[in-house]
């Protein structure tokens, strides 16, 4: 696992600021991030537009550059994605996955 020193990072930090030392952090070491977000429909649903679209640009000042971090979004409700503004909603790709529901057994 690779990680900043605790240091750098303190405990209120400006998204903007956290993501830019995310993707340092990914650059210098040379590895890419596949964040799943579980429960996406909830995350829509509490922190609205803004937080998903600074996570589907973090990389848009990097167009010749590897794109490190990955997400991947899980929602029950593919619908709910209706709930994001049209600029958030054009970030991310259409390769929608949809599976049957299933039981724990």
């Amino acid at each position: 696992m690779i990680s900043p020193p605790a240091s750098k990072i303190p405990a209120r930090y400006p998204a903007k600021e956290l993501l830019d030392i995310l993707t340092k952090v990914l650059d210098d070491n040379s590895v890419h991030l596949i964040l799943a977000l579980d429960e996406f429909g909830s995350l829509i649903e509490i922190e609205g537009s803004e937080t998903i679209y600074k996570l589907t640009r973090v990389q848009e000042t990097k167009l010749n550059k590897p794109q490190r971090p990955s997400l991947i979004c899980i929602l029950r409700d593919p619908n709910a994605i209706a709930n994001l503004d049209p600029s958030t909603r054009s970030t991310l790709q259409s390769n929608i996955i949809s599976l049957q529901e299933y039981d724990k057994y």
